[in-house]
């Protein structure tokens, strides 16, 4: 597709086209995103509120794309997350839409998230990524993200794996 895309931080104003972009996400990519459409689809707006509000804490940010056609992109960035080493900054439910990809989006997309990261101070960006996705673990090594030698469990399905990635920031 063309490249008018404008990519903007997710304020509270956009709780319902969050909404609306995870929904078309788990539709899109049901095995991806480590939760189901029916479990997204349940939320109440209250719900979705603490999940809008949880993405845009100091600390934290999202990433709506748009085009012409509507949200074409997603990106959630956290560099406060317990679970994560020190000045890590932990990048996931990244997603473009199918008429988007191939346009050099979720390239844009993880630079936005690393000139964030910069921001945050912080020396490395992680993510992880199903064993079984193997078209963004290609993606993410042609942007220099390395295996980290780690993975754990898919929570769907233990039998597969989260290989989880890394690469150091300015690199």
């Amino acid at each position: 597709m063309n490249s008018s895309v404008q990519i903007r931080t997710v304020s509270m104003e956009d709780v319902e086209a969050v909404r609306a972009v995870i929904l078309r996400m788990l539709e899109d990519a049901p095995m991806a995103f480590g939760e189901t459409l029916a479990e997204a689809r349940g939320r109440s707006q209250q719900e979705w509120r603490a999940i809008v509000e949880h993405m845009i804490r100091p600390g934290a940010t999202a990433l709506l794309a748009s085009d012409e056609l509507g949200a074409c992109g997603f990106l959630y960035a956290d560099s406060a997350n317990p679970e994560a080493p020190p000045e890590t900054v932990v990048i996931s439910r990244v997603w473009v839409a199918e008429r988007q990809r191939g346009s050099g989006l979720g390239r844009r997309l993880m630079e936005t998230a690393a000139e964030w990261s910069a921001q945050q101070h912080v020396s490395m960006l992680a993510l992880g990524v199903t064993e079984m996705n193997v078209d963004a673990l290609q993606f993410y090594e042609h942007l220099g993200y390395r295996q980290l030698g780690m993975r754990m469990p898919w929570p769907p399905d233990p039998t597969k794996q989260i290989i989880l990635m890394g690469r150091e920031l300015g690199a």
